[in-house]
């Protein structure tokens, strides 16, 4: 709160930049600073590989208005704490194609996590309460029809699924992410 608003700006704006030039994703979190992100984000307009809201906690509005300028919702385990009234409706009024799982490792673990060190493998609660709740997909109904996609953005840069990892060049690390995507699939559908 001691720093002047325009220095955040600068940083955030130089970081856009650079994003745009190397043509990388952008990861924001934001809190209490809506409109100026909302104003620099939209004079970047649409971004070459988009990204993503970590830990959305912004308005049905907000959620609209960074969808259409290509971004994720990034929910994690404050979607399963009681007072995500806010974060809940969001989630049903969001497709489920622009949500993104995520942890905020090793914060905010789910319920019934709550306390705990958060890690990806809890995102399935999040899954779950998404399914069960938002889209009314009972657990015996599911037959993996949702199913979690591990990702780690410091790794990929651009979308990918388990078999379209992008960026990367060397043979056995590829093997061995998608391995460890098979396994999640498996172990992760609901």
């Amino acid at each position: 709160d001691d720093v002047p608003r325009e220095v955040p700006k600068k940083w955030f704006i130089r970081q856009m930049e650079l994003a745009r030039e190397l043509s990388l994703p952008v990861i924001l979190h934001l809190r209490d600073a809506y409109e100026d992100a909302l104003e620099i984000m939209n004079y970047f307009g649409k971004m070459p590989q988009n990204g993503v809201v970590h830990c959305f906690s912004g308005s049905n509005e907000f959620a609209q208005i960074v969808k259409n300028l290509g971004y994720k919702i990034g929910v994690g385990g404050v979607l399963t704490f009681s007072n995500a009234k806010k974060l809940v409706d969001v989630v049903k009024n969001t497709d489920i194609s622009d949500i993104l799982l995520e942890t905020d490792c090793p914060y905010m673990a789910p319920v019934p996590h709550r306390g705990e060190r958060n890690d990806p493998s809890m995102t399935k609660f999040v899954a779950e309460k998404i399914a069960e709740r938002y889209y009314e997909i009972p657990k015996d109904q599911r037959n993996g029809k949702c199913q979690i996609t591990i990702s780690t953005s410091f790794f990929v840069p651009k979308p990918f699924t388990a078999f379209q990892w992008c960026g990367q060049n060397d043979i056995e690390e590829i093997k061995k992410k998608q391995e460890f995507l098979e396994h999640c699939k498996h172990e992760y559908l609901y």
